[in-house]
């Protein structure tokens, strides 16, 4: 088990490895194709200033979800800016598939509990969503993705591996 200062250096350790990952393939916030890379740093930063308050106040031991979630949140951007292209548009599309799985789920649940349909959009809404489930589909439909198969077609473990993060990773999954 680590101890709590081991904690918060490995926490340190990827937040400051995020951040100069960061800086190499430095975009401005203006270009919206990158969106899931600012995405995944905000959810690093988040949950990094969260664990630091969680061990601080003697939740360390909790803290290790968050500190795998982190650690995952980094390695996913890590992973896409090794060959950011192609990559960015698979996490981009797979990010449509999973909202799909969620409004499915959403759908279902509604209509077995309450016996309704979603409330009525209007013509506008219902064009604006038309068009992006349309661009939405069109993208996911590039790649095969499964229920229960990470975005990437790659374990996490083995997306750790290509970014030299194996020894990291099984660390974290031993906490």
């Amino acid at each position: 088990m680590l101890t709590l200062q081991q904690l918060i250096q490995l926490n340190r350790e990827l937040r400051a490895s995020l951040v100069s990952g960061w800086q190499i393939h430095k975009s401005g916030p203006n270009d919206g194709k990158y969106w899931p890379l600012f995405h995944l740093a905000i959810q690093v930063m988040r949950k990094h200033e969260a664990l630091e308050l969680l061990a601080e106040r003697g939740f360390g031991q909790e803290a290790g979800m968050l500190l795998r979630s982190m650690f995952e949140a980094t390695v996913n951007a890590m992973w896409i800016s090794k060959d950011l292209e192609p990559r960015i548009q698979r996490y981009h599309a797979y990010q449509f598939f999973s909202a799909q799985q969620y409004r499915d789920i959403a759908d279902k649940h509604r209509l077995a509990n309450y016996g309704s349909k979603p409330k009525r959009e209007t013509s506008e809404e219902k064009t604006i969503r038309q068009i992006a489930e349309e661009a939405g589909w069109k993208e996911m439909k590039k790649y095969d993705f499964k229920k229960n198969q990470y975005w990437s077609g790659k374990s996490l473990k083995q997306m750790a591996e290509e970014v030299g993060w194996l020894n990291r990773y099984e660390v974290e999954y031993k906490i």
